[in-house]
């Protein structure tokens, strides 16, 4: 008999429960069903400990294919003809037939189909030890033995392995004792379930709200969980399946048989020295003794339920919440007092505690969340004396005793506070305009570049309109960026992505907010490209010196002075290149007149043309020879005043 029973269930936020059976037993054999995609994290998590005997092995049903077994028996079940077909696959082999009034004792020879008025029924040829051939019909067959000990039990392996199909999903794990005596056992194992989720009821009344957590189980196992010590653990630890259930396969390499020559075995040769039992008994690894006493907590007595008219009032009194808290490393724990009681493939909802924490409403609004309104929060502050950290999850908010909206609430430590935003606020109007200013505050000159320092302001204005008949607290999340605040209008702290400001709304008040953020830009020019309105801009603005003024206007006036001599040099660049070509047309034109007076006086022309133009080319080049000197000399004269 034996009294062993899931007793404590410990749930991770990851997926992973801790389970425990206890209890007392009294045979050589504990056989316990699991689901079989629950046996890989049962393998490498299983532990086992007893006082009063010894664990002799763990034995559980190996997975292996099911047509795989088949192919390996001496027989085969056939799945239709039943009998017809067993008599076939017994062909040969030696049976005892029994009929309504005697026994047959010989081998199948084989069947034969049979026609007659009523059906069609077959026979059965039987070779019995005279050597006669006996003809049975299949309706005298009262029963059939099989004497082949080793095909009767592949049979009986066959229809075992058959049936196991119909339960394949549910393995038997079996734990082996080494007696028959009682013993106190306790199993421990992981296995995959469901998340545990967290859900609150939150009320709000005057400057505290009551909050309730309900924690979510859900009971996926094959055991019913009757009268068990539940513990919920929140964190994250690393959990994985890894397959130990599934049998590995290594592909060895096949060695073809020599087809000529026999190999002799080896004789292994003795020691020189036997090695005595004392020596033996030294090899053994020493075992330890590892039990541990159990006793599972008596359970605690339940409580009646009493109806709570006034929710801000009776809140507390409503449900019983017993769970013992603590901290464990990085994980916060909830220990269920009182044994709870959930049957597989069923959930249920625990209260997990109740906390009365400082609350206040206050309007909160998100430049993008929202368009003119902000969102109606409760702040809270979790000061639990019980130390509990609350856990991310949805809540449903109450105020004044009425349903007002829902939130989530985030992650709090002690002492850490969350704005609950649960409802929008209509009774707040807001507008939100931006503009941008921006002056220099200073040059910074090096070898070839001026810098120009730009000051850039950003003036946020919101304009607020409370039409609410009370004072109300507005936080305003404004968006981080590279402007850092100034001015009256200050932030209250900094999120990760928020300057966080605070108002006070008088009632029925229009309330005007300017918020000032300022940022330093930096703009580069090179010193080659500034024009003369940029020096008169930065002297204006008192950026630079008169000295400096007149020695960036001097690099000012070289500048455009080689900027006109490359034009210059570009436009005889061009004259030269058209004379160069009118030339070449009238060489084209000489070649091709002849000798009359007409043609005579014509090349004469082109001539005179031919020359006119040498000169003046010769001119363009002179000139452009002139350029590119004075460049080279304003280039090098431009290089020394950059620097």
């Amino acid at each position: 008999m034996s009294d062993v029973k899931i007793s404590e269930v410990v749930l991770y936020r990851c997926g992973v429960g801790f389970f425990a059976a206890t209890g007392m037993h009294d045979s050589k054999e504990l056989k316990l069903f699991f689901k079989q995609e629950a046996l890989d994290d049962l393998l490498k998590s299983l532990i086992v400990l007893v006082k009063g005997d010894k664990v002799r092995n763990v034995a559980f049903d190996s997975k292996v294919e099911i047509n795989e077994i088949l192919r390996s028996l001496s027989i085969t079940v056939p799945t239709t003809e039943s009998f017809k077909g067993l008599l076939r696959e017994l062909v040969g082999e030696e049976v005892e037939i029994a009929l309504k009034e005697s026994t047959i004792l010989g081998k199948i020879v084989g069947t034969e189909s049979e026609e007659t008025e009523k059906r069609e029924v077959f026979v059965a040829l039987i070779k019995d030890h005279s050597g006669k051939i006996n003809i049975i019909r299949s309706l005298d067959i009262q029963g059939i033995s099989i004497r082949n000990e080793k095909l009767q039990k592949d049979l009986d392996i066959a229809l075992e392995t058959i049936s196991n199909t119909k339960r394949e999903n549910i393995k038997a794990i079996s734990i082996n004792f080494t007696s028959e005596e009682q013993k106190d056992v306790f199993i421990g194992f992981i296995g995959s379930i469901p998340s545990w989720k967290i859900a609150y009821r939150l009320i709000h009344s005057e400057d505290e709200a009551a909050i309730q957590g309900w924690a979510i189980v859900d009971n996926t196992t094959t055991n019913d969980w009757d009268n068990v010590m539940l513990t919920l653990v929140t964190g994250l630890p690393i959990s994985f399946v890894y397959d130990l259930y599934s049998p590995w396969r290594i592909m060895r390499p096949r060695i073809e048989r020599p087809s000529q020559y026999g190999i002799e075995p080896v004789i292994a040769e003795g020691t020189l020295e036997d090695m005595t039992s004392d020596r033996r008994r030294g090899m053994r690894a020493k075992k330890t003794k590892a039990e541990k006493e159990y006793a599972p907590p008596a359970p605690a007595p339940t409580s009646g339920m009493a109806f709570a008219a006034d929710l801000a009032e009776e809140f507390d009194k409503s449900v019983q919440t017993a769970a013992t808290t603590e901290e464990v490393g990085d994980f916060f724990v909830f220990k269920i007092d009182s044994p709870v009681k959930i049957l597989r493939n069923q959930s249920a909802l625990v209260p997990l505690f109740q906390a009365k924490v400082p609350s206040s409403k206050i309007a909160y609004y998100v430049p993008g969340k929202t368009d003119k309104n902000p969102l109606s929060c409760l702040k809270i502050v979790n000061d639990s004396p019980s130390n509990i950290v609350i856990e991310a999850g949805p809540a449903t908010v109450f105020i004044d005793n009425a349903y007002s909206g829902e939130c989530m609430m985030s992650h709090l430590r002690v002492g850490d506070e969350s704005l609950l935003n649960y409802a929008l606020e209509q009774e707040v109007l807001i507008n939100r305009e931006t503009r941008y200013e921006s002056r220099g505050v200073g040059v910074d000159i090096s070898k070839e570049y001026i810098a120009e320092r730009l000051l850039e302001k950003q003036i946020i204005t919101y304009d607020v309109k409370n039409k609410k008949k009370e004072k109300l607290i507005l936080i305003i999340d404004e968006p981080k960026s590279d402007f850092k605040p100034i001015g009256k209008e200050l932030p209250i702290e900094k999120t990760n992505n928020y300057l966080r400001y605070q108002f006070t709304l008088e009632p029925k008040e229009t309330f005007t907010a300017k918020l000032e953020l300022e940022r330093v830009r930096y703009t580069s020019t090179y010193k080659a490209h500034l024009t003369k309105e940029d020096l008169d801009r930065l002297l204006a603005d008192k950026l630079i010196q008169e000295h400096q003024y007149a020695q960036l206007l001097e690099i000012i006036k070289i500048k455009k002075e080689i900027k006109d001599l490359e034009q210059e040099e570009e436009h005889l660049e061009t004259m030269v290149d058209a004379a160069n070509t009118e030339q070449q047309r009238l060489r084209e034109n000489i070649k091709a007149l002849g000798t009359s007076e007409e043609e005579v006086k014509l090349r004469k022309n082109y001539v005179n043309k031919l020359s006119e133009q040498e000169t003046e080319i010769e001119k363009l080049v002179n000139r452009r020879a002139e350029i590119r000197k004075k460049l080279i000399e304003l280039n090098k004269k431009l290089s020394s005043k950059l620097k």
